[in-house]
Protein backbone atom coordinates (compact mmCIF):
# COMPACT_ATOMS: atom_id res chain seq x y z
CA UNK A 1 0.00 0.00 0.00
CA UNK A 2 2.90 2.79 0.67
CA UNK A 3 5.06 1.64 -2.00
CA UNK A 4 5.65 5.02 -3.41
CA UNK A 5 6.81 5.93 0.37
CA UNK A 6 8.93 2.98 -0.02
CA UNK A 7 10.74 3.87 -3.08
CA UNK A 8 10.92 7.39 -2.06
CA UNK A 9 12.50 6.43 0.73
CA UNK A 10 15.11 4.40 -0.62
CA UNK A 11 16.27 6.55 -2.92
CA UNK A 12 16.85 9.52 -0.95
CA UNK A 13 19.10 6.85 0.67
CA UNK A 14 20.78 6.55 -2.60
CA UNK A 15 21.47 9.81 -2.83
CA UNK A 16 22.82 10.49 0.10
CA UNK A 17 24.94 7.77 0.05
CA UNK A 18 26.20 8.79 -3.37
CA UNK A 19 26.64 12.33 -2.38
CA UNK A 20 28.55 12.00 0.77
CA UNK A 21 29.74 8.15 -0.05
CA UNK A 22 28.59 6.59 3.02
CA UNK A 23 26.77 3.34 3.61
CA UNK A 24 23.72 3.40 6.38
CA UNK A 25 24.59 0.15 7.47
CA UNK A 26 28.06 0.83 8.34
CA UNK A 27 28.03 2.51 11.76
CA UNK A 28 30.15 3.66 14.04
CA UNK A 29 28.84 4.06 17.55
CA UNK A 30 25.26 5.52 16.39
CA UNK A 31 26.41 7.68 13.74
CA UNK A 32 27.20 6.66 9.82
CA UNK A 33 30.67 6.51 9.16
CA UNK A 34 31.65 9.24 6.39
CA UNK A 35 34.26 8.49 3.77
CA UNK A 36 34.29 11.81 2.62
CA UNK A 37 34.72 13.68 5.16
CA UNK A 38 35.10 16.91 2.45
CA UNK A 39 31.17 17.16 2.88
CA UNK A 40 30.66 17.19 6.03
CA UNK A 41 32.18 20.63 5.93
CA UNK A 42 28.71 21.86 3.60
CA UNK A 43 26.15 21.96 6.70
CA UNK A 44 23.33 22.97 3.95
CA UNK A 45 24.07 19.77 2.19
CA UNK A 46 23.14 17.73 5.23
CA UNK A 47 20.41 20.38 6.18
CA UNK A 48 18.35 20.06 2.60
CA UNK A 49 18.43 15.70 3.04
CA UNK A 50 17.37 16.59 6.86
CA UNK A 51 14.15 18.57 5.15
CA UNK A 52 13.66 16.11 2.75
CA UNK A 53 13.70 13.06 4.94
CA UNK A 54 11.05 14.61 7.01
CA UNK A 55 9.07 15.82 4.35
CA UNK A 56 8.76 12.03 3.45
CA UNK A 57 7.84 11.78 7.07
CA UNK A 58 5.09 14.10 6.40
CA UNK A 59 3.61 12.49 3.31
CA UNK A 60 3.67 8.65 5.20
CA UNK A 61 2.04 10.07 8.06
CA UNK A 62 -0.16 11.63 6.00
CA UNK A 63 -1.13 8.42 3.98
CA UNK A 64 -1.27 6.28 6.82
CA UNK A 65 -3.87 8.24 8.36
CA UNK A 66 -5.81 8.43 5.33
CA UNK A 67 -5.67 4.73 4.77
CA UNK A 68 -6.51 3.79 8.39
CA UNK A 69 -8.71 6.63 10.00
CA UNK A 70 -11.55 9.36 9.54
CA UNK A 71 -10.23 12.16 10.66
CA UNK A 72 -11.24 15.85 10.27
CA UNK A 73 -8.45 17.76 8.33
CA UNK A 74 -8.05 20.45 10.84
CA UNK A 75 -7.18 18.05 13.01
CA UNK A 76 -4.78 16.46 10.78
CA UNK A 77 -3.38 19.28 8.41
CA UNK A 78 0.47 19.53 9.86
CA UNK A 79 2.98 17.49 10.29
CA UNK A 80 2.72 18.27 14.22
CA UNK A 81 -0.86 17.36 14.32
CA UNK A 82 -0.66 14.06 12.55
CA UNK A 83 2.04 13.52 15.03
CA UNK A 84 -0.09 13.96 18.20
CA UNK A 85 -3.44 12.51 16.34
CA UNK A 86 -1.32 9.06 15.79
CA UNK A 87 0.08 9.60 19.10
CA UNK A 88 -3.42 10.08 20.54
CA UNK A 89 -4.20 6.55 19.00
CA UNK A 90 -1.68 5.05 20.41
CA UNK A 91 0.14 4.00 17.11
CA UNK A 92 3.41 6.01 17.43
CA UNK A 93 6.61 4.30 19.23
CA UNK A 94 8.63 7.24 20.13
CA UNK A 95 5.83 10.69 19.27
CA UNK A 96 8.37 12.49 21.60
CA UNK A 97 11.48 12.18 19.29
CA UNK A 98 8.81 12.57 15.84
CA UNK A 99 7.92 16.09 17.78
CA UNK A 100 11.46 16.93 17.94
CA UNK A 101 12.34 16.25 14.36
CA UNK A 102 9.42 18.36 12.96
CA UNK A 103 10.35 20.94 14.91
CA UNK A 104 14.03 20.64 14.03
CA UNK A 105 12.66 20.48 10.45
CA UNK A 106 10.89 23.94 10.91
CA UNK A 107 13.98 25.45 12.40
CA UNK A 108 16.62 24.67 9.52
CA UNK A 109 13.95 25.62 7.09
CA UNK A 110 12.85 28.57 8.51
CA UNK A 111 15.78 30.61 10.56
CA UNK A 112 18.31 31.89 8.58
CA UNK A 113 21.96 30.45 9.17
CA UNK A 114 20.53 27.33 11.23
CA UNK A 115 22.28 24.10 9.95
CA UNK A 116 22.25 20.30 10.47
CA UNK A 117 24.57 18.52 10.09
CA UNK A 118 26.18 14.56 8.62
CA UNK A 119 25.44 12.88 11.75
CA UNK A 120 22.68 14.41 12.99
CA UNK A 121 21.01 13.79 9.20
CA UNK A 122 21.89 9.86 10.11
CA UNK A 123 19.95 9.88 13.32
CA UNK A 124 16.98 11.77 12.21
CA UNK A 125 16.80 9.50 9.16
CA UNK A 126 17.21 6.40 11.40
CA UNK A 127 14.70 7.44 13.83
CA UNK A 128 12.36 8.48 11.10
CA UNK A 129 12.79 4.69 9.06
CA UNK A 130 12.43 2.87 12.61
CA UNK A 131 9.27 4.65 12.90
CA UNK A 132 7.80 4.35 9.57
CA UNK A 133 8.55 0.54 10.33
CA UNK A 134 6.85 0.17 12.82
CA UNK A 135 3.92 1.07 11.44
CA UNK A 136 4.63 -1.61 8.48
CA UNK A 137 4.60 1.91 5.88
CA UNK A 138 8.85 0.50 5.45
CA UNK A 139 9.42 -2.80 4.93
Amino acid sequence: MFTDIQAAFDKLGHDIEAVFSVRFDTWLEGAPVINSPQYSTFPQVATCFIINTVALLDNALEMYISANYTAPWSQVNRLRRRIEFLKEQGELSDATRLIQIADKRNEYAHEAGKYGDFTELGLIRADVENELRHLHILK
